[in-house]
């Protein structure tokens, strides 16, 4: 959710970067990339990920220093709008992984496919501050029953009722009702209706399934069985390349 987060908010960081420091950021790229190599071994090993990328563009830095000094911050807002703004760009897709720690409380199977992401989030980080008086269907319950006008304290004063018996309460509230929360970051995320902008590519749920994952009601899939999908991926891995093939020299 915190990806979620960045990738709405950063068009704005672009918006109000200074122009001083974005030439003072460009100088010290085409700066580097300029350098010449200080051994063969390292001039090796660069030509060499060339060689592996399959691009075979050898002289692909020092070929863009002309470029890359002329970007200006109206550029990267506009590549930005066009490729990784997933409100604009009509080429955004995404693909998610979503692990727990081996300490961590994990989902169940049923709950994965019953809940939204930003619930479940909610859940677990309740968890980790020791607050387990809650369910996951009661916080999908309190999240649901707020409506437009709720705010994250109300929320967090909502679930505090229901953990009033747990030992220290307020002093275990004081600690999450902290602007830098995970467990405030996850109800505010959870209230923001512009989630909805992210949008996850279909695929065929019996494909998915197989290889141990499981879809949750936003679309996004995850992978509960870690031993299945490490032992059935490579199985599903495509015949022939997908990455575009380039000849190694131009005619």
């Amino acid at each position: 959710m915190r990806i979620n987060h960045f990738l709405r908010n950063y068009r704005q960081v672009l918006v109000d970067y200074e122009d001083a420091e974005l030439d003072r950021t460009i100088q010290s790229i085409t700066e580097a990339w300029k350098e010449n190599h200080k051994s063969i071994s390292d001039e090796a090993r660069a030509h060499w990920e060339h060689v592996v990328g399959g691009d075979y563009a050898f002289n692909y830095n020092r070929g863009n220093v002309d470029i890359m000094s002329k970007v200006t911050k109206q550029d990267l807002i506009e590549f930005w709008d066009k490729h990784i703004n997933p409100a604009t760009s009509p080429c955004y897709s995404r693909i998610n992984y979503q692990m727990w720690a081996s300490t961590a409380y994990k989902p169940t199977t049923e709950e994965i496919t019953s809940f939204p992401l930003a619930i479940i989030a909610i859940h677990g980080c309740l968890r980790q501050e020791g607050l387990d008086c809650i369910s996951v269907s009661d916080v999908a319950g309190i999240i649901d029953a707020v409506g437009k006008s709720a705010t994250v304290d109300s929320v967090l004063d909502t679930i505090k009722k229901l953990c009033l018996e747990v030992p220290d309460i307020d002093k275990a509230f004081e600690k999450i009702s902290d602007a830098k929360s995970k467990v405030r970051t996850a109800i505010e995320m959870a209230l923001d209706k512009t989630n909805s902008i992210f949008k996850y590519p279909s695929a065929r749920a019996s494909e998915l399934e197989s290889i141990g994952m499981h879809q949750l009601q936003d679309g996004s899939w995850v992978v509960e069985d870690q031993k299945a999908f490490k032992s059935l991926y490579p199985l599903s891995n495509p015949t022939v390349p997908t990455r575009r093939l380039v000849p190694k020299y131009d005619s």
